[in-house]
């Protein structure tokens, strides 16, 4: 990189299952002073459908039980609807970030997060945004909560799965009420998403 920093960029060129152009996914990972920072462009091709959302996902090793964000909170908070979430510093389990919903589904997630933490007791991972980001973590992995159609199928996962989003669809679906506003719906187009990624000490 220009400041001398190791670079590793990565171009991925997506296609759906049927083989349909989904866009591009290019990411750029810097490394140094024992943080990696994350710079990825989500470029979507415009033919796709609206998209529930855009960002990334991984699976963390069991333990990291504790979760830290200053961001919106304590509850969980969605596009359309997180003006009663108040921007602040919060802590909580990873199990009391969920709502069990009757019929499971999207759940949990907080909006505007600058920074994020899951810890362990003995070390921790910090995220930081730049600007910010959508953050979730669960131990019920999104595409198990499609599937379940009640909350007693659901089999609890050992491992923390973390949610990092650059876009989220606002929560109406027109299905028992009101679709979401245009405004909060997520349309393929180009999206960013920039974090820092650290070890820490809890």
């Amino acid at each position: 990189d220009e400041d001398g920093s190791p670079l590793l960029r990565v171009v991925h060129e997506v296609e759906t299952r049927t083989g349909k152009r989904a866009g591009r996914l290019v990411q750029a990972l810097r490394f140094g002073g024992g943080a990696v920072g994350v710079d990825v462009l989500f470029d979507l091709d415009p033919g796709l459908p609206e998209l529930p959302r855009v960002g990334l996902g991984t699976a963390l090793a069991p333990g990291f039980e504790t979760a830290r964000w200053y961001g919106r909170g304590p509850h969980e908070c969605y596009p359309d609807r997180k003006a009663g979430a108040a921007l602040g510093v919060w802590e909580s389990s990873v199990d009391e970030m969920q709502v069990p919903y009757v019929l499971p589904q999207e759940n949990g997630l907080r909006c505007d997060v600058r920074w994020a933490e899951l810890s362990n007791g003995a070390a921790a991972l910090r995220v930081d945004g730049r600007p910010a980001f959508g953050f979730a973590a669960s131990h019920h992995e999104t595409a198990r909560l499609w599937k379940a159609a009640h909350t007693c199928e659901l089999v609890r996962r050992p491992e923390t799965s973390l949610r990092l989003d650059a876009a989220q669809r606002g929560l109406g679906t027109a299905s028992c009420g009101p679709d979401t506003l245009d405004r909060y719906k997520v349309y393929p187009r180009a999206y960013r998403l920039s974090l820092l990624l650290s070890p820490r000490s809890p």
